[in-house]
C-alpha cells in the first residue's frame, strides 16, 4: 500500500491520466456543470489561479496572508484541499511543506486535469485569453512529489475518518450543492485536534442557500452542531478578480473561519 491509498476507504471506479476518479458522473452531469466547460470557464481559472502574478499583485494576498498565520508547519502531515479546482491552494502548500501530503480535491475533471498537468505532471500548459486584452499566456510546470489530486463528490469524501490534521475549504464552499452535509463530511475526515481553514464570499447560488445561511451568523450555527472550538473569525478578507487588462475587476469581500475539532 502507497503513502496514498492509506487514506482512502475505498477503491476508485477509474484512474485517467493519474487522476483517481471515486465518482461516475454521468454524461448529463458533465453537461450541465459549467466548472467542467474549458473555454467558458476552466482556461479562466487556469488565468487567475497560475498566470496572473504576471500582470497584477497577487489577488489572493490576504487570503494567503491569513492561511500562513494559522498554518505551524511541524503540524501538517496530511492536508486535504476541498474544492481545490486548478490547485493553487494546493500547490503553494505543496510546494513550502516538503513533508506533508497534500491531497486536491474537485468534482470537475477538467479542472483537475490542469491542475494535474500544472503541479504534478511537469507539463506546461497554454492560456490563451487575448479575446479580453492578454498575450498567449503559458504556465511554468512543476513536479511536486508531495501532492495529489483526486476527482470525489463533496457530499461523499472516499477518506478514512480522521484522515487529514489540516482541511481547506478555500472559495468553495458556497459552491457545493449541499453545505450542511459537506461540513459534515470535514468534521469526519478531520482528526481530534484538527484543523479547518474555510474562506469564502458567502455568493450562494441559489434562494434556499441564501435564506438559509445569510447572514453568515446562520452559518456559524451550522458549526455550532458540531465539537468545534473557534479559532478565529474575520471578515476582512479581500479578493478580487480580474476582467480584463485594463484591470477592471470584481472585488469579493470574503469571511475567513478557522476552527479546531476537539
Amino acid at each position: 500500500m502507497n503513502k496514498w491509498e492509506n487514506l482512502y476507504h475505498s477503491l476508485p471506479i477509474n484512474i485517467r491520466k493519474s487522476i483517481p476518479q471515486f465518482i461516475d458522473r454521468s454524461i448529463e452531469d458533465v453537461k450541465n456543470d459549467k466548472y467542467e466547460r474549458y473555454y467558458e470557464v476552466v482556461r479562466k481559472e487556469g488565468f487567475l489561479h497560475l498566470c496572473n502574478h504576471l500582470y497584477y499583485d497577487d489577488m489572493h494576498k490576504d487570503i494567503k496572508k491569513w492561511i500562513i498565520s494559522h498554518i505551524r508547519k511541524e503540524s501538517i502531515e496530511t492536508v486535504t484541499d476541498l474544492g481545490c479546482g486548478v490547485g493553487h491552494w494546493s500547490g503553494f502548500l505543496a510546494s513550502n511543506y516538503e513533508d506533508s501530503k497534500i491531497v486536491g480535491v474537485d468534482l470537475s475533471y477538467q479542472m483537475l486535469r490542469v491542475a494535474h498537468d500544472h503541479w504534478v505532471g511537469e507539463k506546461n500548459q497554454e492560456f490563451d485569453m487575448r479575446d479580453v486584452g492578454f498575450e498567449l499566456l503559458y504556465t511554468e510546470s512543476h513536479q511536486l512529489s508531495n501532492l495529489k489530486f483526486i476527482q470525489a463528490d463533496m457530499l461523499n469524501l472516499p477518506f478514512r475518518d480522521g484522515i487529514s490534521d489540516l482541511v481547506l475549504s478555500l472559495l468553495s464552499v458556497d459552491r457545493v450543492s449541499d453545505i450542511a452535509p459537506f461540513m459534515d463530511e470535514i468534521f469526519r475526515i478531520l482528526q481530534p485536534g484538527g484543523k479547518l481553514l474555510l474562506v469564502s464570499p458567502f455568493n450562494f447560488q441559489n434562494r434556499e442557500q441564501w435564506d438559509s445561511y445569510y447572514p453568515v451568523s446562520n452559518f456559524l450555527k451550522l458549526l455550532n452542531e458540531k465539537d468545534w472550538i473557534m479559532i478565529d473569525h474575520t471578515e476582512s478578507l479581500n479578493y478580487f478578480v480580474p476582467l480584463d487588462r485594463r484591470n477592471n475587476r470584481v472585488q469579493y469581500r470574503c469571511s475567513g473561519i478557522a476552527m479546531q475539532k476537539r
